[in-house]
């Protein structure tokens, strides 16, 4: 008997978890749903100020994409400056607050991602933790999938 009340109460309290982990995502996506991120945006060098820095991150978007001053409402680098193996800066991503989510979702290609091949840069949408995870693992499953396919001998 004591056993079931405590097998009970875990159960409870990992439920709890989950369900506060699930509100947790839920207004994070809601937080996001205007945002866009800019990979490969090369960042401002030199000795310069922060609003010098802001005006080159916003300036950007605004020339090389075509994107309006008026849909941006502001936009940040996000992460910590990391080098690759030969001690080049990785650019970090910029992340664009558009003034509304039709625009952005215009920008991302609503979810699929807009590529500028030009300039070899992607415009995606800002995902929560628990949605790059799941969108983490589709393309694991994708890639599983064509690699199962390939390995099939065709039939003549």
């Amino acid at each position: 008997m004591m056993e079931d009340v405590k097998q009970a109460t875990a159960s409870n309290v990992v439920i709890g978890e989950v369900c506060r982990k699930i509100d947790i995502d839920q207004v994070e996506r809601e937080k996001r749903k205007c945002n866009v991120i800019i990979n490969k945006i090369p960042e401002a060098k030199g000795t310069l100020t922060g609003n010098e820095i802001k005006d080159h991150d916003i300036n950007y978007p605004l020339k090389n994409l075509g994107m309006d001053k008026r849909d941006i409402r502001h936009c940040f680098r996000t992460g910590k400056i990391v080098k690759n193996s030969d001690g080049v800066d990785i650019p970090r991503p910029l992340v664009v607050i558009m003034r509304d989510e039709e625009t952005a979702q215009y920008w991302h290609d609503y979810g699929r991602g807009y590529h500028v091949e030009v300039r070899d840069l992607w415009v995606n949408p800002d995902l929560c933790r628990a949605d790059r995870h799941t969108h983490f693992l589709l393309r694991q499953q994708w890639r599983q999938r064509l690699k199962e396919a390939s390995a099939v001998p065709k039939q003549k």
